[in-house]
């Protein structure tokens, strides 16, 4: 593609988004994961019209979300069945969570970039968390989509650190809780505490995340107070959730809960000082966009912990886009 070609292709990202939101919102993916199906078939199933149906459908065989087989009859693509909700790598929560009430929020990107400030509080009138928990319905989706995206990492945190010698441990802001289940599964000597608000709470105490045994459930806030004296606190892509001085707030708040050896595990996905060559570059601005956080270099995100009263231990690279920061009290 030359770069002309290449910038109008980029601009039907909107386009490609919506059709893979609309699919995964229908149930079409479960219905083609049964079988190959004629598209009025399909219409008919999911109560829409057959020729508006076809030509999404023909739009996401460009994207291997669906094969057109023969003329109107398609079959589920490789793209297509992550869709499908029981997949084991299923990304359907993540589809809904970032096409409906966050796709209206990009619509207004400009007001972040004339305020500094998230465009999703500006066009739904309240900040993102907050909206959620007048919403428990989007709430829960925002939950199953962080254990879609994050799934693949807690492996990795769980054999990156050695818990051997640990006791307890504290998950800030667990979300779903898969992080913890997969630690308590994999060390048996481990006690956990799962944080966050009760809604986090309930989500997580269903098993939607997995098995939470020898576990203790806390429901609060973390710009309050945070459960006193685990060995080991952690904290997985929470503070890009945040601006600075709240990032702050939230490591000064555990730290103060700290006994001496105790430790914090924070897993972020870190910017490259330069060239901004990172897809994490990408998630920064959406971020903005959507909660007022932001995406760190490891400079940046020391200096907010050297506020808070810590500092690092040591940093490892998980994978291509995650690192595994550790800091310990100054104090």
């Amino acid at each position: 593609m030359t770069p002309a070609e290449l910038l109008i292709d980029h601009c039907l990202g909107p386009a490609r988004s919506q059709c893979i939101y609309l699919f995964t919102r229908l149930g079409l993916a479960e219905l083609l994961f049964a079988g190959p199906c004629k598209c009025t078939v399909l219409a008919e199933a999911v109560n829409v019209q057959h020729d508006p149906l076809y030509r999404m459908l023909r739009a996401l065989s460009t994207m291997e979300v669906v094969k057109e087989q023969e003329p109107g009859f398609f079959a589920l693509g490789p793209l297509g069945k992550p869709l499908v909700a029981n997949a084991p790598n299923s990304v359907k929560a993540h589809v809904l969570h970032m096409n409906e009430e966050m796709y209206v929020a990009w619509g207004h990107a400009h007001y972040s970039l004339e305020t500094g400030q998230s465009a999703f509080n500006f066009v739904h009138g309240q900040k993102y968390f907050n909206w959620l928990a007048t919403h428990p319905d989007k709430e829960r989706t925002a939950h199953r989509a962080m254990n879609d995206t994050q799934r693949l990492i807690n492996e990795t945190v769980v054999n990156a650190y050695d818990f051997s010698q640990v006791q307890t441990v504290c998950d800030v802001g667990g979300g779903h809780g898969a992080l913890l289940s997969a630690l308590l599964t994999h060390h048996p000597q481990l006690y956990g505490i799962f944080f966050d608000q009760k809604s986090a709470c309930d989500l997580a105490q269903s098993g939607v995340g997995g098995p939470l045994p020898r576990c203790e459930f806390v429901a609060g806030d973390f710009f309050i107070k945070v459960p006193a004296e685990a060995d080991v606190y952690l904290l997985k892509l929470v503070l890009h959730d945040w601006d600075d001085e709240s990032a702050e707030n939230i490591l000064a708040i555990i730290n103060r809960a700290m006994n001496k050896k105790a430790k914090i595990l924070v897993v972020e996905s870190l910017l490259p000082d330069w060239p901004a060559t990172s897809i994490a570059s990408l998630w920064d601005f959406h971020m903005l966009v959507n909660t007022g956080g932001r995406e760190r270099n490891i400079k940046e995100l020391k200096q907010i912990a050297k506020k808070a009263g810590l500092r690092p231990v040591s940093v490892k690279l998980l994978d291509g886009l995650f690192s595994l920061v550790i800091f310990e009290s100054r104090g």
